[in-house]
């Protein structure tokens, strides 16, 4: 039996500015609780990666891969052999660039190259063209029209990224900006992932889309204070919900 995988994707943009920095924890966090239960986990640092914004040229619909940006292809790579994903981001109006520029390539890559499904395209019809002309009305006959699905916007989703993720973002605005967090920061991840395939998995009833912390000593830019022991403790519960969650819709992914 292949053992699974576990990808956490830290988005930080400083390479150890104050120390471990609050991101990194939290990735060895999940790397030890995963690893508890038997998933290999690494992380990628975008930090470390050269990534280049998308430039347009559609070279990725033939190719399946950025003919611009190595990096992001090998980034990519991964995480499509992985089984689970986490992004761990800190909140910079609203998400870093470099995360920035991985999403949109990773919503480019799957929208454009992807094979047609037979519900998106529109349905032909081999009546004569004659009947398609206007009556003195200036209706159109019935059957000129594309008939419309109401199951068509779902079908004709991309299907390369079926697979659980996880996000779990922090804030140095304290406590009173939590919620702001999450809107702006796991908000926007989940919506781009959810768009390309990912299914996010919730926290809990109020954390629909991942889980923030905030630090506990408010000090905007001179080292904030996070509760590291808090931390740890609900990474770990997320880990675990995020792995019976794969045991229980293992069927729609």
């Amino acid at each position: 039996m292949n053992r699974k995988k576990a990808l956490c994707i830290c988005a930080s943009e400083r390479k150890n500015g104050r120390g471990e920095g609050i991101s990194r924890y939290i990735c060895k966090i999940l790397e030890e609780n995963l690893a508890k239960k038997r998933i290999a986990a690494t992380t990628i640092d975008l930090w470390e990666a050269s990534l280049t914004p998308c430039d347009g040229c559609g070279r990725c619909a033939v190719e399946r891969r950025c003919r611009a940006d190595e990096d992001f292809n090998r980034i990519s790579d991964q995480v499509l052999e992985a089984d689970y994903l986490f992004f761990v981001s800190p909140h910079h109006a609203p998400v870093p660039a470099r995360l920035c520029m991985f999403l949109e390539k990773v919503e480019r890559l799957a929208f454009l190259y992807r094979p047609p499904e037979p519900s998106c395209q529109p349905e032909l019809f081999e009546k004569p063209e004659a009947p398609c002309q206007p009556k003195i009305s200036g209706k159109p006959e019935p059957f000129c029209q594309p008939e419309l699905s109401e199951k068509s916007d779902q079908s004709c989703q991309p299907k390369r990224y079926r697979k659980l993720a996880g996000i779990i973002s922090h804030t140095e605005g304290g406590e009173k900006e939590l919620m702001v967090c999450k809107a702006m920061v796991n908000d926007t991840i989940a919506n781009a992932l959810e768009t390309v395939g990912f299914k996010v998995v919730p926290f809990n009833s109020r954390w629909n889309t991942g889980i923030s912390f905030a630090a506990a000593t408010e000090s905007r830019g001179k080292g904030s204070e996070y509760d590291r022991e808090q931390i740890a403790e609900k990474a770990g519960m997320y880990v675990e919900i995020v792995v019976q969650t794969s045991r229980t819709l293992y069927a729609i992914l």
